[in-house]
């Protein structure tokens, strides 16, 4: 169903018109296209792009003004028709486009971070960005990013998102580090991992004597073997 407002403004001749002519503001126009959305985009204030009035009406009788959106978008650019009615007969009407910005918190790359390469806080920033319909949701945690790689080459000013990192490898198939800790006292002995592991995995290893055992990834090439 789409929304109608109806906005009732009496206005007077303007200064310097004729009295038989009087000009609709284009505040006004905009105003009446702004509360015809307002019940299905709540407190999200538009920004006026266009308006293709004032509108020049007969200068006497309180006018109406009737508006009403053109697409059922409630995002982005959407167009409203605003018809100025006189004694229930249509007088004018004006376009107003309007603006509506969907705003998300997110993390903005500051400066260019080649592929591969790890993020740290030092290359992002917070900010508010317009979501336009259909674009991924942007990423808010610094914990959701700093310590991945870079998916791709991101330029400065990239949102990123849930595609722009992926998870380090700690441990890759080859040498790694045995770590047996208990009590305060650490031992330590080389072994080879037989896959790659993210951070808290296990992952089999192979001992110096031969034998495999299990290990949980606690840092890069290190595996703690009495998790």
């Amino acid at each position: 169903m789409r929304w109608l407002a109806v906005l009732l403004l009496v206005a007077s001749a303007m200064a310097g018109e004729p009295a038989a002519r009087r000009t609709v503001p284009s505040a006004d126009l905009a105003e009446a296209a702004i509360a015809c959305l307002r019940p299905e985009i709540g407190a999200t204030t538009p920004q006026v792009a266009s308006v293709s009035g004032p509108v020049l009406i007969p200068g006497e009788g309180a006018y109406v003004l009737q508006a009403e959106p053109l697409t059922r978008a409630r995002t982005g650019r959407i167009q409203v028709r605003v018809r100025v009615l006189l004694q229930e007969r249509e007088v004018g009407r004006s376009l107003v486009s309007l603006h509506l910005k969907t705003l998300r918190q997110a993390l903005v790359t500051l400066v260019p971070i080649p592929r591969g390469t790890p993020i740290g806080l030092e290359h992002l920033h917070a900010e508010s960005v317009d979501l336009p319909p259909g674009r991924a949701e942007p990423l808010a945690d610094p914990a959701q990013v700093v310590g991945f790689l870079a998916a791709s080459d991101l330029p400065a000013g990239t949102i990123l998102t849930a595609t722009s990192r992926v998870r380090p490898h700690l441990v890759r198939p080859g040498p790694v580090t045995l770590i047996f800790a208990q009590n305060g006292f650490q031992l330590s002995a080389s072994g080879v991992a037989s896959a790659a592991g993210y951070l808290g995995d296990v992952v089999a290893v192979r001992r110096g004597d031969g034998k495999s055992v299990q290990g949980q990834v606690i840092g890069p090439a290190q595996v703690l073997v009495n998790y």
